[in-house]
């Protein structure tokens, strides 16, 4: 039977026995059947947030108030609280060198009409570290002035990203600055990458480098000679 929902009112006798009911029914079933499916999908959302690696919140600008949608903070174990937090606190855990770009980027999307903004920050972690956050933000309401009410996000976790990038960086930085040449071939003995000691060398670009023969090229070199160098040897050696 289709849920109903009834009203009705009494008229009673003189002694207070019922007399007369005067009612109305209403068919209520596809607004129960729309409650049952919105709060299924609203635990599908939960389920689906809950389980991904994206921290989800919600900014009440006005009332000063950042709400995270999921325990992605505790699961990442970033030094803020679940609870609503104030934007001070929120900018108190994040390393001094990036909160004044912080502030320059929330001032953007606040004030001077910037609907959407992306960046990275580092974030303290309950053991005193700093992590590498990815910060997603778009102004979904604004009051007449233009100023930003209410904005949401995400955050996603790209601290290995970034420490991989930096470990590059400084890899190539050391490569750049020795003095001794360097070179890096595959198996078929094709150069891949050279440092530039190594282009001096044999006075080449790395970009001519790239993709020689490496034992064509020693033979090539005025003051080369590949079997004094033992390079068939070697290629011989890595083949297997």
């Amino acid at each position: 039977m289709a849920p109903r929902s009834c009203s009705g009112s009494f008229e009673r006798t003189a002694d207070g026995q019922p007399a007369r009911v005067v009612g109305i029914s209403v068919d209520i079933d596809a607004q129960k059947r729309l409650q049952a499916a919105l709060r299924e999908g609203e635990a599908r959302v939960a389920t689906a947030i809950g389980g991904s690696d994206i921290g989800l919140w919600d900014w009440s600008v006005e009332g000063n108030a950042l709400r995270w949608l999921s325990d992605w903070p505790l699961r990442k174990n970033i030094k803020v609280t679940l609870e609503p937090t104030i934007y001070a606190e929120l900018l108190a855990a994040v390393h001094p060198e990036d909160r004044e770009r912080l502030q320059a980027d929330a001032r953007a999307v606040i004030s001077d009409g910037q609907d959407v903004t992306e960046m990275d920050y580092r974030i303290q972690s309950l053991q005193g570290e700093w992590r590498w956050i990815q910060v997603r933000a778009k102004v979904i309401e604004r009051d007449c002035n233009g100023t930003a009410l209410r904005i949401v996000g995400a955050c996603l976790d790209v601290d290995a990203r970034r420490r991989a990038e930096e470990l590059l960086r400084t890899q190539a930085l050391f490569l750049a600055t020795m003095a001794e040449g360097v070179v890096l071939f595959d198996r078929s003995g094709r150069i891949k990458l050279t440092n530039p000691a190594f282009d001096r060398l044999f006075r080449c670009s790395a970009a001519d480098l790239a993709g020689t023969s490496f034992a064509t090229l020693l033979s090539a070199h005025p003051t080369g000679d590949a079997s004094e160098l033992g390079a068939d040897r070697l290629l011989e050696r890595l083949r297997k």
